[in-house]
Order: structure tokens, then sequence, then C-alpha cells
């Protein structure tokens, strides 16, 4: 039941709506409750963002890539997403193929809370084993290949493709041993028509998956793209 002093308030509410105009009613209401509109949004919107990511989350991933600190073009990203999937006859109702932007600082002396978040998360996707590749620039490559996130080349790569890259191979050392860590792959027409904003971009892969079957079929994608 409601008290006197809420029903005095209503009252003076009613009063006041009626001395307004339709417009000036309309600026009353969203001055005093725009807030509770707001943050239905809000909630709408989070509502819908869970749904989607339970719905995302329930297929099957069947190659995901990140994109360090690089910009992508929407046919290129559209090429190494849909094309691929197509590629390795995926069911886009039971599986999915990623590409997701990354911003990384990989300043010594300081790290903002955006490249903070982005670094958690590149490390999580490695471990937890969501991540197949990365595309990089010299920056990224050497960060990430000092902090042990990329396998030996060798270990999924047949002496037949790396031989293609001759000279495109970078050594990264681990340990004091040296090992073949990413390719430089600057001078591919897909790299340059799509990602053609950095000098270099290098090709790099965790290794700690169980789709490393794919990064040599993923490879030849590459080369095998054309305008």
């Amino acid at each position: 039941m409601a008290t006197y002093e809420e029903e005095s308030r209503f009252q003076k509410f009613k009063k006041t709506m009626k001395e307004l105009t339709w417009k000036e009613r309309l600026q009353h209401l969203w001055e005093y409750y725009k807030w509770f509109g707001i943050g239905a949004v809000v909630i709408i919107a989070m509502a819908v963002s869970i749904v989607i990511s339970v719905t995302q989350n329930s297929r099957e991933m069947l190659y995901s890539g990140v994109c360090i600190n690089l910009s992508m073009s929407d046919e290129g990203n559209a090429y190494v997403t849909d094309g691929w999937f197509d590629k390795l006859d995926g069911n886009k109702k039971t599986a999915q193929v990623e590409l997701s932007p990354m911003s990384l600082n990989t300043g010594v002396d300081t790290m903002t809370d955006i490249a903070m978040a982005g670094g958690e998360k590149l490390i999580a996707m490695i471990t937890t084993g969501d991540l197949d590749y990365m595309f990089m620039d010299a920056s990224s490559l050497t960060y990430v290949g000092n902090s042990g996130m990329i396998s030996p080349l060798n270990e999924f790569l047949s002496q037949e493709m790396i031989a293609r890259f001759e000279g495109k191979i970078v050594t990264l050392q681990i340990d004091g041993k040296n090992y073949m860590a990413a390719i430089d792959i600057s001078d591919l027409p897909f790299v340059k028509k799509n990602m053609g904003s950095k000098d270099k971009v290098y090709i790099g892969f965790p290794g700690n998956t169980s789709r490393t079957d794919k990064n040599e079929a993923f490879l030849q994608f590459l080369l095998d793209w054309t305008e």
C-alpha cells in the first residue's frame, strides 16, 4: 500500500506533467528517467551479447587466428575466414573460423590497459589451445617469440613448404637455442593487397592445438590468393 509521501510525490508529478507541453513532457521524462532507460538498454545489450557468445561457443572451432597490431581489409578478412571455412567444408550451423584483431603494446617500460588485456587474451587463447596462427608486425613477433609463444615451424611444416620461403624464415632464440619461429610474408600478394599498412608482416603458429595439420594447407591458401 502506497504511503502518503509516495501519493504526494505522484500527485505532484501528475500536476507537473499537466502543465507541460508534449515536447516539454518528453524532455522532462528524458531528463529524470534517462538513466533507467540507458540501464535497460545496457542490460538488453548484455543479454544479447551473452546469447551470441553462447551460440558461437557451442560451435566447433575449425581454425582461429589473431591479427596483432596490424590492419586487415574487409576482403582479406573474408578470404581468411569465409574463404578458408569453405575450403575446410565447414557447416556454418555447427562450426566456425575466426580472425580477431588484437592490440598489443610491446614497449618495455609501459603497457596500456587495452594492450594488457590483449596480452592476457593472447596467453589465454594459446594455453587453452584455441589459437592456430598469428599475423604479427615486427615488434609483436619479437615480444611473442621471446615469450616462448611460438612453436618451431619444422614441427608441423614440411621441408618442401619451408624451402618455398627460403630467405624469409625468421630465427629466434629460446634458452640459448635457435629455432625457426616465423615467416616473413610481407611480399605475398595477399599481404600487399590486404595488409599494406606495415613494412613487415609475419606469420607464426603457437602449435598448441589439435589442428596443426591444417597449418601447411593454410599457408598454401595464402599463397593461392589472387585478386
